[in-house]
């Protein structure tokens, strides 16, 4: 008999145990467990290997982990070692959980399209949000389980290497939040058509160097700077891509959630693209004025550059939205031949047999009514 646990869980979210059933298979958890404490030898036995073989008064030798005096190696500085393995393990997580997640969301809905199993779940009473909420926590459910198991050698290093637990939490923190939008990313270049899982996971491996820069560079200012006035620019700057990533992955959640249900609807409905633009906007402008907050009032042209730049942004971002909201040919065909035909579920309006004003259609219209 099941479990308790396990019973709520298949209440919970039965899409979610259907991944996690299909998945943890004795051979696939043994092959997990086994390259994650393979990675973890190899890591330790690499930065053993970088410690200097002997040290003391009478040894002149460079070594990044040599505490010096003069130039003579007189012990070895171990937080700064512990250190270097922390991030290590960290870029490490964070290739392994974007790339592979990415590359096995992608798999997994080409997969599901191809035997035509994605139009049965379509059919279960389920909400979309919990199916595709079971594919995001199920699909990569092996890469989540050999990341746990590294977990307590990372812990440990962040304690040895004399970082405050802040920092780990903070790590994680941007992990979650990158991974839960390019997961959200995936799944919606999948339901547009883009099925071959190792493009898609060859383009994000290949923004996945600039992203580990960019958090290194992030990382190593705020280190420097902490105890220093620039940590609360620096804070509030990270806040701010923090807060667009979690927009970013909200939208993005809604136009899955909308192409899940109708794969021949259009990305976002007209009501959703209004919010979608104010949010951007609203997002923007004071993003726009914190930049502008250290220009000097006599630097009118680097006013003007930003200025340029970010009308720049906006008009992409709008052509990207008229992108989104533009229809199929078949559709527009039958919307101009029938629409004269759709009655306005006001029951007056039902009553006088009025048609939906032309007005209206264009400016909330979401679907033709035959």
């Amino acid at each position: 008999m099941p479990s308790k646990p396990l019973i709520n869980l298949l209440n919970w979210n039965p899409q979610l145990f259907r991944e996690i059933k299909g998945r943890l298979k004795v051979r696939n958890v043994a092959i997990a467990i086994f390259a994650s404490l393979l990675c973890q030898f190899l890591i330790m036995i690499t930065f053993l290997e970088m410690l200097p073989k002997k040290y003391g008064a009478d040894v002149v030798l460079y070594n990044r982990y040599c505490i010096r005096v003069g130039k003579y190696c007189t012990d070895i500085d171990w937080s700064y070692w512990w250190l270097d393995i922390f991030k290590t393990l960290s870029w490490i997580f964070l290739a392994v959980m974007l790339v592979g997640g990415v590359y096995m969301l992608v798999a997994d809905l080409a997969k599901e399209k191809r035997l035509g199993t994605l139009n049965f779940i379509r059919l279960s009473p389920q909400s979309s949000q919990k199916i595709l909420l079971g594919k995001l926590l199920g699909v990569p459910i092996l890469i989540y389980l050999a990341v746990a198991i590294s977990l307590p050698l990372q812990l440990w290093a962040n304690i040895s290497s004399g970082l405050s637990l802040s920092w780990l939490f903070g790590f994680y923190g941007v992990l979650i939040t990158v991974c839960y939008f390019l997961y959200n990313a995936s799944l919606f270049f999948a339901f547009l058509g883009v099925t071959q899982a190792w493009l898609i996971a060859a383009i994000t491996g290949i923004f996945l160097f600039p992203i580990i820069g960019i958090i290194q560079a992030y990382t190593d200012e705020a280190h420097a700077l902490i105890g220093t006035d620039g940590i609360r620019d620096l804070l509030i700057v990270g806040a701010i891509i923090i807060l667009g990533l979690i927009l970013g992955s909200y939208w993005i959640w809604k136009a899955v959630n909308r192409r899940y249900r109708n794969p021949n609807s259009t990305i976002i409905s007209k009501e959703q693209s209004y919010w979608l633009m104010g949010c951007f906007h609203l997002y923007l402008l004071p993003l726009f004025l914190l930049i502008n907050i250290g220009i000097d009032e006599k630097s009118t042209y680097i006013f003007r550059e930003l200025l340029i730049f970010f009308c720049t942004i906006n008009l992409f971002w709008f052509l990207l939205v008229i992108a989104s909201l533009s229809p199929q040919r078949q559709s527009v065909q039958d919307w101009a031949r029938y629409r004269y035909q759709q009655i306005n579920n006001d029951e007056t309006a039902i009553v006088k047999g009025s048609a939906i004003s032309l007005k209206q259609d264009l400016i909330l219209g979401e679907k033709v009514r035959l």
